[in-house]
């Protein structure tokens, strides 16, 4: 199944579940691009060696996310990386999402790694915002593994976990980096929770699971 169709069917799941909402959240994925027309450059924060001339779609900025399971070609904002891994170059007319830096940083921070990232699905879901508010990353852990038996083996390494962070900046970005360098799936605390993965459906199983842990343990205190 190709990426549009997984777009629509993890967008619809999304939206179905309430796991954002109105234009809150956001999706990317890497894609291959020999040449296209560029409409303008940003230069960027720091410079992204590990991605240079890497192209990525990334949900517009205003996009909700049942426009996007209706139609998602005219939701998803397409950049490319400079070859020298200093500026986004913007091949279509569609601004990307505010959390760019942070879907950019973490392709990069797998690139470093040698991991394999092709999709990125950033959500807001309620219980697991509101079990890890005031938490500490091996707290939360710690939590989820005691409320679900299953907990460590979908994630053996855990997952990651940041501060409270303000939405949108390199500092996030940074965070988040850090954290997706060790774990598929980071919780950003008051903010919301992401994954990374192979493909749309891996990226949307992980985010799916550690909500329904959180909402037991929610649900049990």
């Amino acid at each position: 199944m190709n990426l549009l169709n997984q777009i629509t069917d993890v967008s619809s799941f999304i939206f179905n579940k309430d796991l954002s909402e109105g234009a809150s959240g956001n999706i990317s994925f890497a894609f291959s691009l020999k040449s296209a027309k560029i409409y303008s450059s940003i230069k960027l924060l720091m410079p992204l060696k590990s991605i240079a001339g890497e192209s990525y779609a990334i949900t517009a900025t205003g996009s909700r996310v049942y426009e996007l399971a209706e139609s998602p070609k005219e939701c998803l904002s397409l950049v490319k990386v400079s070859s020298d891994g200093k500026y986004l170059h913007l091949l279509n007319d569609l601004k990307p999402s505010s959390e760019i830096l942070c879907h950019l940083l973490a392709y990069e921070a797998g690139a470093k790694k040698k991991t394999i990232i092709k999709a990125i699905i950033h959500v807001h879901p309620k219980y697991s915002l509101a079990l890890s508010n005031g938490m500490t990353k091996k707290n939360l852990n710690s939590l989820l593994d005691k409320t679900h038996t299953e907990f460590k083996y979908y994630f053996p390494n855990g997952i990651g976990f940041v501060k409270r962070t303000d939405p949108g900046t390199l500092l996030l970005a940074k965070k988040n980096a850090e954290e997706s360098s060790k774990h598929s799936v980071v919780v950003w605390e008051n903010h919301g929770m992401i994954a990374s993965g192979n493909d749309f459906y891996e990226c949307y199983d992980k985010l799916d699971t550690i909500e329904s842990i959180s909402k037991i343990a929610v649900l049990s205190r």
